[in-house]
């Protein structure tokens, strides 16, 4: 059947376009024609994108639970935090004309910029203001003591601050390494426009190997933690062990000229040990033994200790042939009892943090338990829930932004820069600040260390998905204040986070 034309409903969509008439986005998602209906509209696709942010960084907390941590935490997490950003970044430029997506580009050119900035300036000083704590001196430098805020410091900027670990100073580091991504197509930019595609090409390639190296370097640093307490344990059982077979050489048997026992001692200290007489150590025998009669304190985890180190056979007893060869490793060490002191207690408040965290983490846990398939149900769902939000309501968010931006003659990157990092980054904002109002060092590290992840994150995916949509659209590239105002933060505040363990309260107004 042909098609019948109706002049009626041509007028009134010629009208409608003389008058400024919205397009909807797929159809059927609302728009408006005014500024105030914008307004409206941006609020409202922000409060949602704003829930579909939600719902996958709850996700990917379900996910840690029943997953390994190091591959959740380094490839999981950093990627689905990026999403909502890297979503309106790939929705600003992927559609319409060329002509549209240079335009509209700059949406997405705003929420990175605005993203990054927000996260070194709110976030990071607010977590710095909340989490402040006395500084006091400790080994010939200052740093925060936990929980501690005295009435007449609350408002001093050089007498208050929070101390971070070496790796959040790598995180920082890492941070600002990342960022001279930017100038591999800004340095070009500047002398000849026509070669910013090439440039754009080497610049996503780069950025892909940098998300990639700093997902294995994430997903390999528990491993690296685990190794330190580990080696912490294993350096408090051998002094320990030191200490008491010392004494117990100079109370019961020879000893050499540096006061170490003999090989004669050690023996008869495997005998006093061995309290049945049998020719070997039980568990319950080293447990009883060492706290009853050496007067140092040995708790189950450093007789496992004992127990993996020396029973070589696994039969769960120690003889006198597996007993020496460990204790004579351990005595190989020549220290005074001041050093043995010293070593015991710095490995003793490694491993105190450790025990600290763990006990807190099980107290917060919920009586009413899951299975690892329920929670993994809920963690998929939550994700599809959250990226299918997202998904769906960045292009309508791009459209609005634009066309608010052509009414009120307000540049796209000024609204884009304020409004969607908001909604993209409001639940780290939030998070990060209670997380720091705690005011405790582990929490202090996973703060910033989260900050200077997701800055990471935006110099490689967020950057390198920008880059990938100026060579494949062939748009060009007219950022360079923006790059500027980027870098200048992130260089700025690295440069602070990479060279100072403890963060005086007066770097936050800088």
């Amino acid at each position: 059947m042909a098609s019948e034309f109706h002049p009626a409903t041509m007028l009134a969509e010629a009208a409608a376009k003389a008058a400024g008439a919205c397009e909807e986005s797929y159809g059927f998602l609302p728009c408006s024609p005014s500024a105030l209906g914008n307004v409206f509209l941006m609020l409202v696709y922000g409060g949602i994108l704003l829930i579909g942010a939600k719902f996958i960084s709850d996700g990917s907390e379900l996910l840690m639970e029943v997953m390994d941590p190091g591959i959740i935490g380094g490839l999981v997490l950093p990627i689905l935090g990026a999403v909502p950003d890297s979503a309106i970044i790939l929705m600003s430029g992927i559609g319409g004309s060329l002509a549209q997506a240079q335009e509209q580009v700059t949406v997405g050119v705003g929420t990175l910029a605005g993203s990054t900035i927000m996260l070194l300036t709110i976030a990071w000083a607010g977590s710095v203001w909340v989490g402040r704590c006395d500084l006091v001196e400790q080994n010939d430098r200052l740093v925060a003591k936990d929980r501690s805020l005295r009435p007449d410091n609350k408002y001093s900027l050089t007498a208050t601050g929070v101390t971070v670990d070496e790796m959040t100073k790598t995180n920082a580091l890492i941070m600002c390494v990342t960022a001279g991504a930017y100038l591999i197509i800004q340095i070009p930019a500047f002398v000849d426009e026509k070669k910013d595609r090439i440039f754009a090409l080497v610049g996503f390639i780069v950025c892909i190997i940098c998300l990639a190296a700093y997902c294995a370097f994430q997903v390999l640093t528990p491993g690296f933690q685990e190794k330190k307490f580990a080696n912490a344990r294993s350096n408090l059982v051998a002094a320990k062990a030191r200490q008491m077979a010392t004494r117990f050489g100079l109370k019961n048997g020879p000893v050499n000229a540096n006061g170490q026992c003999t090989e004669a001692s050690l023996t008869e200290y495997f005998h006093f040990l061995d309290k049945s007489g049998d020719g070997a150590i039980t568990r319950e025998e080293l447990m009883a033994a060492n706290e009853s009669s050496l007067g140092i304190k040995c708790d189950p985890t450093d007789v496992d200790m004992w127990m993996k180190e020396m029973d070589k056979d696994q039969n769960n007893e120690i003889s006198l042939q597996e007993f020496l060869p460990v204790m004579k490793k351990w005595l190989e060490k020549d220290m005074g009892a001041a050093e043995t002191a010293q070593e015991i207690e710095s490995s003793r408040l490694i491993l105190a943090d450790e025990e600290k965290d763990e006990d807190e983490d099980d107290e917060e846990e919920s009586s009413e338990e899951m299975t690892k398939g329920q929670i993994l149900f809920n963690a998929i769902i939550y994700l599809l829930i959250g990226t299918g939000i997202v998904s769906l309501f960045s292009d309508p968010m791009v459209d609005v932004i634009s066309a608010f931006s052509k009414i009120t003659k307000l540049n796209a990157f000024v609204v884009s820069f304020v409004v969607t990092p908001l909604a993209s980054n409001a639940s780290e904002l939030v998070s990060s600040i209670i997380f720091a109002s705690k005011k405790k060092k582990k929490n202090m590290c996973l703060t910033m260390g989260q900050i200077y992840g997701a800055v990471t994150m935006n110099n490689t995916m967020c950057l390198g998905i920008f880059l990938a949509l100026v060579y494949f659209r062939g748009l060009l590239w007219e950022f360079s204040a923006e790059v500027a105002a980027i870098l200048t933060m992130t260089w700025a505040v690295g440069a602070i986070g990479c060279t100072h363990l403890t963060l005086k309260t007066y770097l936050t107004p800088l």
